[in-house]
């Protein structure tokens, strides 16, 4: 006996393959490399993710000129200071806020959060 055509049975298998593809897609074509925030955060270019306590990346490079944005996505304050303080000071940053610093001089550096003194990271700029 022939089967019938049963087109209600295709609908199904096309919505999960078509899924498939567009999030096996969205990974693809990232200007960025190295490690993400988590995975479902997005970091944006020049961004160090301050959350668990935890910098991320440690170290970021930029050019001259660019800007870096610190985002505190922590439950607790954090204030970051440079080694050289009057390069990188972001007072107080509470839970949602952030501090930005454009770099004019290449170089290394080195900062760490003033609260919790084993949060260290490196600006590089060329």
């Amino acid at each position: 006996m022939p089967r019938a055509h049963r087109p209600w049975l295709h609908a199904p298998l096309l919505t999960i393959a078509a899924l498939a593809i567009v999030f096996g897609t969205l990974g693809c074509g990232s200007e960025h490399s190295g490690t993400a925030a988590s995975p479902t955060t997005v970091t944006p270019r020049n961004t160090v993710i301050i959350e668990d306590r935890t910098l991320t990346p440690r170290e970021i490079t930029v050019r001259v000129g660019e800007v870096v944005t610190w985002e505190n996505r922590d439950i607790v304050d954090h204030e970051l200071v440079g080694l050289d303080p009057n390069v990188i000071h972001s007072g107080k940053l509470s839970q949602a806020q952030s501090y930005s610093k454009a770099f004019s001089r290449p170089g290394r550096y080195p900062y760490y959060c003033n609260i919790y003194n084993e949060m260290k990271g490196t600006v590089v700029v060329q």
